[in-house]
């Protein structure tokens, strides 16, 4: 038999081909419980924002469609079992979104003195956290606070979060009724006189015997009330003048004094709810001449006014805020998952105008989505942009928006609430304006398109007496650009009915149609401007990912952009790791006296000296000659009356002192970003007594600190 030259053989397992094949079957394996764990992760995060949009959902309905259990919680609030903030009305006939001032002053007093037990009540569930604003939209003289009637205490206060302080008199909120003196329903013998740091048209002069001046004042409720003057008087001695009102006469004597200040009336007259007529009565001749700037008629007896400012001081938001904050608001930006909530409410009593309730809660140690993508910036909602009309009790045209970081900013400005005309904010008698709490906004008339990160508002045919379109949509070149300070996004636009319910939207205004247009306050056309902020986080993380399917290797890596801590001191001399901003005369802690300021160079420098480090990298600063002409890339800090022994202002509030003091981080990266608020979320530099002509102090002498901070 003959043999085959190739013998035959049996199957044979190569080894190689079993290794590529386990190989193979590892990588699918690993890449499929990856993706298997992305996925859960992504569940797991969706199903928590979803709780936490159903808790505040819920919790929103619930304070302003239930009484709460029992229905007299407010009476123990500890032991509520459910908040609801509804009044029950007379034989229990309760109304939704009709709610018990009792109810809503006790949940203020209960989240400020127990924030743990305010939230597990609220919320049910102990891992979120909340805060929540109360905000008044009515456009009156008045805010919604103004004249509420409590049954649960008759005198007392509560505190909300911005410091305003909700004060009860005799069963009632504070009222307060605001008068300028130029603004009088009678008068004999008086005289229109301008003076000192205010305007044309500013004060009333009462210098001979019955020279008097009657103003008719609409009393919310019955209560004890107090009259407050502010005037000023120079070439003699006190002057004696009477105030008479609901029958009582309180003699005072107003005596000399050389600038603006209040007195406030050295007896208390009792008042029924309607009209009444204050008289303001000059009962001799001898004295100095007494020239009376605005009056306030209020039922708070702990009230005292605190504003110089012409335009600013007799502001009913400024004597009465329209917002107040409570819960956790300075930790919101610890997470990336937050949601928030509003609806609209009116108080039982008081003035009947529509409020806002807006919670907003985020986990408190909430895991983020996670990502694979080319670059990640997360954005964070803040609080949302409220906005108002302020209205020029004069006639006058002028701003009249508070101004400052956190206050009202104007927008544009109107000659009338309705089927009007727009223009610049030294256009109308009427301001639209917007601030979100906290933060620093700008509006700027461009030519063009507004800068990234800005939101174009309208766009407008001329910077006065004009029609608006949308913006950036015809053929109108002033455009309307809104920014804010920290590193925000602002986004705005036209919307039909209302603005979006997602989001942090805020109500601006309205216009007939989106070309060629009339403008309006917010509630009179369809056409509706809503604004939306949000903030950027204070670092950037960048993800890259490479995948190369002929190498079968997937290579990643992260790298995290963190921007420079700030931190200021006040020294004899500052290190070459630090930069001088300026120099005072002295720090004053705790005291009212305040020092001057001065530059860092030149002469008549002092030797307490503001110094500041970027993580040990010295900052950059110059000095010019207005807030406008700072360099590209340079914040403003603080602006002097002069080089040296001088009082200071705020740059971002004002624009008069010719001695600004500009500084930027650029060299150190990060941006800088700085304003005068009353307290400091980053870093103080100094105190100031006032916004403007002020003196200067160290961050314990006054309430108002010059902030500064480093954005991405």
């Amino acid at each position: 038999m003959k043999h085959s030259e190739f013998p035959l053989r049996k199957g044979q397992a190569f080894v190689s081909d079993f290794i590529v094949a386990t190989m193979i079957f590892m990588i699918v394996l690993a890449m499929v419980v990856y993706m298997w764990d992305e996925m859960l992760s992504r569940i797991d995060v969706l199903e928590g924002i979803g709780d936490m949009e159903w808790s505040s959902s819920n919790a929103v309905e619930q304070l302003v469609r239930s009484e709460g259990f029992p229905e007299d919680w407010y009476l123990e609030p500890e032991n509520a079992e459910v908040i609801g903030l509804v009044d029950s009305g007379f034989f229990g006939e309760s109304e939704d979104r009709v709610l018990d001032p009792d109810k809503v002053i006790q949940l203020i007093n209960l989240t400020g003195n127990n924030y743990d037990t305010a939230r597990n009540k609220l919320l049910r569930k102990g891992e979120y956290d909340f805060y929540m604003n109360i905000s008044c939209l009515s456009s009156s003289n008045r805010s919604c606070f103004d004249s509420l009637r409590v049954d649960g205490f008759s005198s007392g206060s509560v505190s909300c979060l911005n410091g305003f302080n909700i004060g009860v008199h005799n069963g009632y909120t504070g009222s307060y009724m605001w008068r300028e003196a130029e603004n009088y329903d009678g008068e004999s013998s008086t005289s229109l006189e301008a003076g000192l740091d205010m305007s044309e048209d500013a004060g009333m002069k009462l210098q001979e015997k019955s020279d008097w001046l009657s103003y008719d004042m609409d009393i919310p409720v019955p209560n004890i009330y107090w009259v407050w003057s502010r005037y000023y008087s120079t070439g003699g001695g006190p002057a004696s003048i009477d105030l008479s009102i609901g029958g009582a006469k309180s003699s005072e004597s107003f005596i000399q004094q050389v600038s603006l200040g209040w007195k406030k009336s050295t007896g208390s007259f009792t008042l029924d709810k309607g009209w009444d007529t204050l008289l303001i009565n000059r009962t001799g001749s001898s004295g100095s001449p007494v020239i009376i700037d605005a009056i306030i008629l209020t039922s708070s007896p702990d009230y005292v006014p605190q504003n110089t400012e012409e335009s600013h001081y007799g502001n009913y938001h400024l004597v009465e805020p329209t917002t107040c904050i409570m819960g956790n608001y300075t930790e919101q930006a610890n997470s990336s998952e937050i949601v928030s909530r509003s609806a609209l409410a009116t108080f039982s009593s008081g003035l009947n105008s529509t409020i806002r309730m807006t919670l907003v809660i985020w986990s408190g140690t909430g895991t983020k989505i996670p990502v694979t993508t080319t670059v990640t910036t997360t954005i964070i909602p803040i609080g949302a942009l409220l906005c108002d009309i302020f209205t020029s009790n004069d006639g006058e045209v002028s701003s009249y928006c508070p101004g400052g970081i956190g206050e009202y900013t104007c927008i544009f400005s109107l000659w009338q609430p309705s089927n009007s005309h727009a223009g610049n904010c030294s256009y109308g008698s009427r301001d639209l304006c917007c601030k979100v709490p906290g933060e620093d906004l700008t509006t700027t008339m461009r030519t063009g398109v507004c800068n990234a990160g800005e939101g174009g508002v309208v766009s407008m045919h001329d910077t006065s007496n004009s029609h608006v379109e949308s913006y950036n949509t015809g053929i109108y070149d002033n455009d309307v650009c809104l920014g804010i300070g920290g590193g925000g996004q602002m986004q705005c636009g036209i919307y039909s009915g209302s603005c979006p319910s997602e989001g942090n939207y805020g109500e601006v205004g309205s216009i007939y149609s989106t070309s060629d247009s009339h403008a309006a306050q917010f509630s009179y056309y369809d056409n509706k401007i809503c604004c939306n902020v949000t903030v950027s986080p204070t670092s950037t993380t960048t993800t890259s990912s490479t995948t190369s399917t002929l190498l079968t290797t997937t290579t990643s890596t992260t790298s995290t952009t963190t921007v420079p801590a700030l931190s200021c001191s006040t020294k004899a001399s500052c290190l070459g790791t630090e930069a001088c901003i300026f120099t005072m005369y002295d720090t004053y802690t705790n005291n009212t006296q305040g020092a001057h300021g001065a530059n860092c160079t030149g002469t008549g420098i002092y030797d307490n000296k503001v110094c500041c480090s970027a993580s040990a990298c010295a900052p950059t600063c110059e000095v010019v000659s207005s807030p406008a002409s700072c360099s590209p890339g340079y914040e403003r800090v603080l602006s002097l009356y002069s080089g040296t022994d001088a009082h200071a202002q705020d740059p971002d509030g004002y624009n008069t002192y010719t001695n600004v003091i500009c500084c930027t981080t650029g060299a150190c990266g990060g941006i800088l970003s700085c304003g005068v608020t009353t307290s400091c979320t980053d870093t103080c530099l100094a105190s100031m007594a006032s916004n403007d002509d002020s003196h200067l102090g160290d961050c314990n002498a006054y309430t108002d600190k010059i902030c500064c901070t480093i954005n991405p």
